[in-house]
């Protein structure tokens, strides 16, 4: 009985065997198997780079004061402007400087050029130097009349003296952009009416870093 199964078991398996054949003799010449799956390697430059890079390029905003007239607010509205144009989180802007300010102070001449700012830059491993001298900033409310002639019945006229002179320099090591501007502002106007100067250096400085770096005026 068991020699008689071992028989049909076997006629089974050859006929399968047979027929595996025969399929395989009846595919077309001109075909082709259906395509394994493949996988696509991502470069390492690609695959390493996140979604979103923090670069954090060191920037410094140095400020020299010769008026007495800096204050911690003015620093900060004028910190604005630098930082709206040097922002996170392609640029930093490093606020504990006493260090570099000194060493770059030793460093600055007179009238400092592209050249010049490139150097103390790499001095200072800055990749954006941005600073402002301030000469003089005032304003002061005066009594007289302006022009020469008779006070009225009210008596001498009130007006106010205002006093920006500053000079701007800003260097970007990326592109090697350089940009200065001598802001020199005296002006008389009547009380209420003036432009306070650190407003005027303001908006200079604001605009120059966003000409230099082709942005749209803040």
């Amino acid at each position: 009985m068991k020699k008689t199964w071992l028989s049909v078991l076997l006629a089974v398996c050859l006929l399968f065997s047979w027929g595996l054949a025969q399929a395989a003799e009846q595919v077309p010449a001109g075909s082709t198997a259906a395509p394994s799956a493949t996988t696509e390697k991502v470069p390492a430059a690609t695959a390493d780079k996140p979604a979103f890079a923090i670069e954090d390029r060191p920037t410094y905003f140095l400020i020299y004061d010769q008026s007495g007239a800096m204050n911690s607010s003015i620093y900060r509205s004028w910190r604005q402007m630098v930082k709206t144009v040097y922002h996170f989180p392609t640029y930093k802007i490093i606020e504990d400087a006493d260090q570099v300010r000194q060493n770059v102070r030793a460093s600055l001449s007179g009238r400092p050029d592209q050249q010049e700012l490139a150097r103390i830059a790499g001095e200072v491993k800055a990749e954006v130097l941005v600073i402002v001298v301030v000469h003089s900033m005032y304003e002061r409310i005066e009594s007289g009349y302006i022009g020469g002639g008779w006070w009225d019945d009210d008596g001498p006229e009130s007006y106010v003296r205002t006093v920006a002179d500053a000079d701007l320099y800003a260097y970007n090591a990326e592109g090697q952009k350089f940009a200065k501007k001598n802001v020199r502002e005296y002006n008389v106007k009547d009380l209420g009416t003036q432009e306070h100067p650190e407003d005027t250096i303001k908006w200079a400085l604001a605009k120059m870093l966003t000409r230099m770096e082709g942005k749209p005026e803040i």
